[in-house]
């Protein structure tokens, strides 16, 4: 609510007001030349939770009071005052209307994390407050009012169970059943999953990960299911009123049915309403709100441990997991960092991937005065794995497999971020962990997608197989050991580039480079 309370008085002339929350109290607010004063006073409380400064909230001259509904039920009231010593110019009634919507979306974040303790047995509560997320809040509230099937697209790591759970509650079956079927691994048959959702919501997580056995068995179940026949049933009164349907997906659902890796007769069933949840990327806004909040989840005091370069580090870093990603990295951090507050000297040795990925930035931003802080010293390799691979080059559009093995090694995110989510995942997992035994089955676990499917992004991509990448990857590995690390022996050589057979190394090293592993270092050596 502080979030709010501070975007709100940034963009309306206001120097006062409040923000109340039905059952749950009420944020008051005011500017002073300390900056913006807060103060929380919960609904079950008769003190402040935090007592503010004598004065801190003046008398207000003029008061404009607006309700804040959602769905059409009341569930707040926003109150905005102003002096007319300081300002004759009164807040513009569609800004008022704008935030007490944001209020209403506000108070149903915490109807979600209430009710998700209670049925889910785990805190769900949605952090920011950026532009994107109240585009996705707007949705929600109207999807929530109708009945109709709805997909949630987004990259792997954004709030679409969040997204899920939300519509539920807002709608009129919120008291009806929630079943979640984790499609990749699904348990029972799909005439189970409806039966034991009627009257409520049947949630289908990572719909694009569904064998194609039971998409075509859940097609033939929803034809029975469609949005007349459920508004029939339901008005009828009905002992079964049907089932309201939710699905996510990672994978692009459409292109998978032009290319016959997606029943294109589920998709029709499925795509009524639909959104893309915004990836961490493009919610800058909300980053020290979601670090802030993460520390605060795992037990740690956000004001001691959230730092400048903390924060800097996690704006320039484009989160290609997003907020699973996000909560995973400051868990790590707070927990391996000695000292109280996370620098950008923890994140280098706990988290170089962040760092690897603001590099180019970073030197771009190195000339410019008062630019931030530069969090890769020019001499700290990028990543532990890349330590050999020399400087890192300028960003191009990979057309060969060298290009490619180049993209990986050096995680560079703007290409990556390109190609479809679970083969992006892929090759991260690959740049990281090429010397170690990977089968594509073990491959297509990591990037939350079927084999098959993972085999044709290969290719179809990259214009490769993934052993004929990998392959690739190990011999670029074994070429650059060769080069800068003269000493090693043939056999360590082959060990470390993910080799376990020297026979095997020196047949694809000879098949791949043209000679000999040792004949190559000679040369390579003799050159300079």
């Amino acid at each position: 609510m502080n979030g709010l309370a501070r975007v709100l008085m940034a963009q309306l002339p206001v120097q006062h007001g409040s923000l109340q929350v039905n059952g749950r109290g009420t944020l008051t607010f005011s500017l002073d030349v300390d900056g913006i004063r807060t103060d929380w006073r919960t609904a079950s409380r008769d003190k402040p939770s935090r007592r503010p400064d004598k004065g801190t909230v003046p008398p207000p001259s003029h008061v404009l009071e607006l309700p804040a509904h959602y769905a059409g039920a009341p569930v707040g009231q926003l109150a905005l005052g102003w002096d007319t010593q300081l300002t004759d110019t009164r807040p513009h009634a569609d800004g008022a209307a704008h935030f007490a919507k944001r209020l209403a979306h506000l108070a149903h974040r915490y109807r979600v994390r209430d009710w998700s303790r209670e049925k889910l047995r785990r805190a769900s509560l949605l952090v920011g407050v950026s532009q994107p997320i109240h585009q996705l809040e707007c949705f929600i509230e109207r999807a929530a009012g109708s009945d109709l099937p709805v997909l949630l697209r987004g990259e792997f790591g954004t709030e679409k169970v969040w997204a899920a759970a939300a519509i539920h509650v807002g709608s009129r079956r919120r008291a009806g059943p929630v079943v979640e079927v984790h499609c990749a691994d699904p348990a029972g048959e799909p005439a189970q999953w409806i039966a034991s959702a009627r009257g409520g919501t049947l949630f289908l997580n990572g719909i694009d990960e569904l064998a194609p056995r039971l998409q075509t068995q859940l097609h033939i179940h929803l034809l029975e299911l469609s949005p007349s026949h459920r508004g029939a049933a339901a008005d009828n009164g009905a002992e079964n009123p049907g089932v309201r349907l939710i699905a996510s997906a990672t994978a692009d659902l459409r292109r998978l049915g032009a290319e016959s890796q997606f029943s294109r007769a589920l998709l029709a069933e499925l795509d009524f309403l639909g959104t893309d949840l915004p990836p961490l990327r493009v919610r800058e806004d909300d980053m020290e709100a979601l670090v802030r909040s993460t520390l605060e989840l795992h037990g740690f005091s956000a004001p001691e441990r959230c730092s400048a370069e903390l924060l800097l580090a996690c704006k320039r870093y484009d989160w290609p997991e997003n907020v699973s990603e996000l909560e995973r990295t400051i868990a790590r951090l707070a927990v391996m960092t000695d000292q109280t507050a996370i620098g950008h000297a923890e994140v280098l040795r706990h988290a170089p991937w962040m760092a690897a990925g603001v590099h180019a930035e970073s030197e771009r931003d190195a000339a410019k005065p008062g630019a931030g802080i530069d969090l890769v010293p020019s001499a700290m390799p990028l990543r532990p794995s890349s330590s050999a691979m020399g400087p890192s080059r300028p960003t191009v559009a990979p057309r060969t497999a060298a290009q490619w093995v180049q993209v990986v090694l050096e995680r560079q995110s703007r290409v990556l971020d390109t190609v479809h989510a679970g083969l992006r995942r892929a090759l991260v997992y690959l740049g990281e962990r090429h010397a170690e035994p990977i089968a594509l089955g073990d491959l297509a676990e990591q990037a939350h997608v079927s084999a098959s499917h993972l085999s044709f992004l290969f290719r179809s991509t990259l214009g490769m197989s993934f052993k004929s990448f990998l392959l690739s990857i190990r011999i670029h590995v074994a070429q650059q050991l060769l080069l800068l690390e003269p000493q090693l022996r043939i056999t360590e050589v082959a060990l470390r580039s993910g080799f376990s057979d020297l026979s095997h190394f020196e047949r694809c090293f000879r098949r791949a480079v043209g000679q000999s592993a040792r004949d190559h270092r000679r040369m390579q050596l003799a050159r300079g």
